[in-house]
């Protein structure tokens, strides 16, 4: 297995699979304590130094931080327009998203998270699977989403969500200020 250092933290490489689908996820230097855990689910271009750089900085917080691999290795986007496709298809097969988020939750467990303690955050593709994982009823306590997609086909049913739920667009903001301020 393969480590990777952030900012003097170690970040260790945990491969998991999904049918035959190997995956390889990050966890923070502090997994195998009892902590309570957050999940990161990437960009859409996969695992990044955004993504480490959250993990160190929530691991110096007192958490257990697990990257997810939602596309497998051999299938990480090397530029915008494969990006987009792989991403698209993850948002419009929002089960198979689910399943690789609830597999990575699986890891962040096995890593020492407390079950009843684990949050999901995300970042533009990630924060539309934070959102998947409230519509999933994944067991997590809160989700953060950051400038994801909140919109969702109109042909899925809604149902209810008790996961406590944080969505910040910052653009939605710029916006609501500006017209507060033209006012």
């Amino acid at each position: 297995m393969s480590t990777g250092t952030v900012f003097g933290q170690k970040l260790k490489t945990i491969s998991y699979q999904d049918g035959s689908q190997k995956l390889n996820g990050l966890v923070t230097s502090n997994a195998g304590k009892k902590l309570p855990g957050v999940l990161i689910l990437p960009a859409w271009k996969g695992i990044d130094e955004e993504a480490k750089t959250a993990a160190a900085e929530l691991e110096k917080q007192g958490y257990i931080a697990f990257i997810a691999d939602i596309y497998g290795e051999g299938n990480i986007p090397t530029d915008n327009a494969s990006a987009g496709k792989t991403a698209g298809y993850y948002k419009q097969n929002y089960d198979a998203y689910q399943k690789r988020i609830s597999l990575a939750l699986e890891q962040l467990k096995k890593n020492g998270a407390i079950s009843n303690k684990i949050a999901v955050i995300g970042y533009c593709f990630g924060g539309t699977g934070a959102l998947e994982s409230a519509r999933g009823a994944l067991p997590v306590v809160g989700v953060v989403s950051i400038h994801g997609s909140i919109g969702k086909d109109q042909t899925r049913k809604n149902g209810p969500i008790a996961t406590k739920i944080l969505v910040e667009n910052p653009a939605d903001v710029r916006e609501s200020l500006r017209k507060i301020i033209i006012i």
